[in-house]
């Protein structure tokens, strides 16, 4: 019982994650010009060698909505499960959770390849934060740390 309830708090987290990045995006997105970085290298390079640093600058201006949602989420994760006696959260089925969903939400919503990696990026990060903020909140609240990552 214990994997199907971290599974769907990982769904939850996915969900929360997509109301909550349109409404967080205005405030804590960083807004820099990629011009200085990404004009020398299309001068240099063609288009598509330049597609992957265009790729890392859009993951770096989104990590902080992702990191402050995430680290809200995991946090209420973590008191939720100081404060229930019967909740033993797994970092590990919780990453299934996000990944599972993320996968029923492409086969729901079908997108091509290339948007499709690009989110794959952010969902493994998504896990990622899950992982090290379960990890954090377990540690702030006092609540059991286990080794399973």
């Amino acid at each position: 019982m214990n994997r199907v309830l971290n599974v769907v708090f990982g769904w939850v987290g996915l969900f929360i994650y997509v109301i909550l990045f349109p409404i967080l995006f205005g405030g804590i997105f960083l807004n820099v010009s990629w011009e200085p970085v990404v004009g020398p290298c299309r001068e240099t390079f063609e288009i598509d060698s330049c597609r992957a640093l265009v790729r890392v600058l859009m993951w770096m201006v989104d990590l902080p909505v992702t990191m402050v949602i995430f680290a809200g989420y995991t946090l209420i994760l973590g008191m939720l499960e100081k404060y229930s006696g019967k909740l033993s959260l797994s970092c590990t089925w919780l990453g299934v959770g996000v990944v599972s969903g993320f996968v029923i939400a492409t086969f729901w919503a079908p997108v091509n390849a290339e948007i499709f990696s690009y989110y794959l990026v952010t969902v493994c990060t998504c896990v990622f934060s899950i992982m090290v903020g379960v990890r954090l909140s377990r540690y702030l609240t006092g609540g059991y740390i286990s080794d399973e990552i």
